[in-house]
């Protein structure tokens, strides 16, 4: 009898887990037309205040240089902007743009996901904000480098890992070796005075 009972624990066991199924989130920017009028949400599907955030457009830049040709539009049009990233991770409404409801700029890091160089002698590697975590150090291994310390969801962006300060435990903060930062430069350090420019920050 007791055989019994163990043996359909067991198949009925096996059948839950047969049925339980795993899946990213879905898209955090969804737009009515094109990439245009469009409303921002998280991995959790809603903000704590139940608010919704609308914003006029979101932009998808794949390098650099369409990284600041958006920063510096928007700059233009003097509309607010914040970075999205793929999976909104966070709780609190930090992608939201702040002014007047839908008419601010969200730039998604989603297309800016790759691994840009590797630097064997020093084992440094350069990677892009929207690379998920999970490829990065899919990444790393490839090359027989790791990360010492990565207790975080692995579809967390690096991007978004550092910049909201989440870095600062477990030592994920040492291992940065430096930043390229898309902004503003106020004091004109080309030819061509003030305006958006790629600022390099080393440690």
């Amino acid at each position: 009898m007791a055989a019994t009972h163990i043996a359909l624990f067991a198949s009925s066991l096996a059948v839950l887990l047969l049925l339980v199924q795993g899946s990213p989130p879905g898209p955090v920017v969804q737009c009515r037309s094109g990439n245009t009028n469009c409303t921002v949400t998280n991995g959790y599907g809603a903000f704590p205040d139940r608010s919704t955030c609308r914003v006029a457009a979101v932009a998808y830049p794949s390098t650099e240089q369409e990284l600041l040709l958006a920063v510096s539009d928007a700059t233009e049009k003097q509309q607010h902007m914040k970075a999205v990233t793929m999976y909104s991770h966070s709780i609190p409404k930090l992608s939201c743009p702040g002014g007047p409801s839908g008419q601010g700029l969200v730039i998604s890091t989603q297309r800016l996901n790759r691994s840009v160089t590797v630097d064997m002698a020093t084992s440094r590697m350069t990677f892009e904000a929207g690379i998920t975590l999970r490829a990065l150090l899919d990444a790393a291994a490839a090359r027989g480098l790791a990360l010492p310390h990565s207790p975080y969801w692995q579809g967390m962006t690096l991007g978004g890992l550092l910049s909201t300060w989440l870095a600062r435990e477990f030592g994920v903060r040492e291992r940065l070796g430096g930043a390229r930062i898309c902004g503003r430069d106020e004091a004109g350090g080309s030819k061509s005075g003030p305006g958006e420019r790629i600022l390099r920050q080393d440690r």
